[in-house]
């Protein structure tokens, strides 16, 4: 799962503005988000990685 949550939202308690669902590592992952900061987190339910992205 490829969750997207506005920067500065707490993501333990916040609704993603968009997620979306990848079948391995190497699958494109396309979200539709406006222009803003965004935390992304990437998680297979065992393991989590978070990122900042900066859409333009």
């Amino acid at each position: 799962m490829v969750l997207a949550f506005k920067k500065g939202e707490d993501i333990n308690l916040a609704v993603p503005m968009d997620i979306t669902e990848v079948k391995n590592k190497t699958e494109n992952c396309i979200l539709g988000l406006k222009k803003g900061n965004y935390n992304i987190v990437v998680t297979n339910g065992k393991e989590s990685v978070k990122f900042e992205q900066n859409v333009k």
